[in-house]
């Protein structure tokens, strides 16, 4: 590589020469720098390689000269690529990190990555869910996102979507003194369909952890309830799509319309897989029902570790649930569950379950205080610990 990728551009400042050193009667009238690697700038032409390789990368589109060139060259080559280059010309040929990582720099500017191993994963993950989280429903190409997908699918290993935009959007009803509305129990319920996301996930095999967030960003003015709804169609699109994931460790859905009997849904594929370390669910409607399947997946699973419902609906029904599969020595070898709870539930929860449990040193009981306030309750295998501000 050259040299600014080599030594760091903080190592160059640590080892410059010093003013008074370049300054001084011995060092003053030198016509040689050796230290100056910028030397020549200004001064001396560039070489022909340079320009050759600056008409190559105007059309990499049509001229792949990468496996018929020199290592110096390729190199030279990484610098002046532009970043706007169509993915399916340079994904399969180009590896250079530092391209990657210029790529992403220029394509999302507003994004800042830090400890990033892996440029060339982290851009192509960033442009597939620019093209899902903004595409329009109703020119929506499912073999153009197929295609997209099966190209970067051997370099993600992460994907999270922080909007999903609504294939279908059902308007509220207008008030009208005149209109007779249905309120029959058995009448057909609007749907809220989002892009189908099975084409999606079924070819990204080396998936290792998803997040998914079923609304809206930026409405400001035009916030409406049903932008944050999502239908059983969507939850049974999404199992779909991981049928064939054998790596997924991380499953996440936050700040979404999960209720009860979409997370059941969810709970009975993601049995199947024996990967799974890790399930979020915070910032859903989950209640006691869905607590209930959700201690039955601990009590079968034997794998998860980490399970986090963070404000959700559920009440005490819910966490005896939870308590219970805990209390029979579940096949999963839980470390965490997290979950906020209001105060008022903390002294039945703390007599009907841990002052229950007579081993005590298979479950512990974390409390996070805030501001005086119980703000989370956590049921773990770790020491107990009780953190106060």
């Amino acid at each position: 590589m050259k040299i600014p990728y080599v030594v760091s551009e903080n190592t160059r400042k640590a080892y410059a020469t010093t003013t008074v050193m370049k300054n001084s009667l011995a060092e003053g009238n030198r016509k040689i720098i050796s230290e100056d690697f910028e030397w020549d700038d200004g001064v001396t032409p560039a070489p022909l390689t340079y320009f050759a390789a600056l008409s190559l990368s105007r059309a990499f589109h049509i001229i792949n000269p990468l496996k018929r060139i020199l290592q110096k060259d390729i190199d030279m080559l990484m610098d002046l690529y532009p970043a706007d280059i169509p993915l399916k010309c340079c994904v399969p040929y180009i590896k250079d990190e530092q391209y990657w990582k210029r790529s992403f720099a220029t394509k999302f500017p507003s994004r800042l990555e830090l400890g990033v191993t892996f440029w060339k994963g982290k851009f192509l993950s960033a442009c597939l869910q620019d093209y899902l989280e903004n595409v329009k429903c109703d020119v929506f190409i499912e073999e153009e996102a197929v295609e997209l997908a099966q190209l970067v699918s051997p370099y993600i290993y992460e994907l999270g979507l922080n909007q999903l935009q609504m294939a279908r959007q059902p308007k509220p009803p207008i008030p009208c003194d005149d209109v007779v509305q249905d309120t029959c129990p058995f009448s057909v319920t609007k749907v809220y369909d989002h892009i189908p996301l099975e084409p999606v996930l079924a070819k990204l095999y080396n998936l290792q952890e998803i997040s998914l967030v079923f609304g809206l960003n930026g409405l400001q003015d035009d916030y409406q309830q049903r932008y944050f709804e999502f239908s059983m169609a969507d939850c049974e699109s999404i199992c779909r799509g991981l049928e064939d994931l054998r790596h997924l460790r991380t499953f996440r859905i936050n700040r979404s319309n999960l209720d009860c009997s979409k997370v059941k849904i969810l709970l009975q594929n993601l049995v199947k897989k024996e990967s799974i370390e890790e399930l979020d669910f915070n910032h859903c409607k989950i209640g006691d029902y869905g607590m209930k399947a959700l201690g039955g997946f601990i009590f079968i699973h034997t794998n998860v570790k980490r399970v986090r419902i963070a404000n959700n609906r559920f009440k005490e029904v819910g966490v005896q649930g939870i308590a219970y599969a805990l209390q029979m020595k579940p096949a999963a070898p839980i470390e965490l569950i997290e979950s906020s709870i209001i105060y008022n539930l903390l002294n039945q929860i703390y007599r009907k379950f841990v002052k229950s449990n007579t081993n005590r040193n298979y479950i512990n009981l974390q409390i996070v205080v805030k501001n005086g306030q119980v703000e989370a309750l956590i049921i773990s295998r770790l020491p107990l610990l009780l953190l106060k501000n």
